[in-house]
């Protein structure tokens, strides 16, 4: 399942968090993944509170809303076999 979200976020976007939160948090996921570099990412803009809630949060919600899309044993062992091979790049 999704990565917890830091408190402020998940309630600042209560709406969107409220499919979310219903499932059990993981180790890893989609968002995880797309967003291993995050700090390299955010280190580009001035203010990057902004840049988390602008740029990053939006497509993490999404990423985490695919996951329960395709919830499931398939899905759940595409992720792992994907960070698998992060970890070893």
């Amino acid at each position: 399942g999704p990565r917890p979200e830091v408190r402020k976020y998940a309630d600042a976007y209560r709406e969107e968090y409220s499919s979310i939160l219903r499932i059990s948090p993981g180790i890893t996921d989609y968002a995880a993944l797309e967003f291993r570099n995050e700090e390299e990412i955010l280190a580009r803009y001035p203010d990057t509170e902004d840049a988390y809630t602008r740029v990053i949060l939006p497509e993490k919600i999404a990423l985490y809303k695919k996951y329960i899309n395709e919830m499931g044993f398939t899905a759940d062992l595409k992720i792992l076999f994907r960070t698998m091979l992060e970890v070893i790049r």
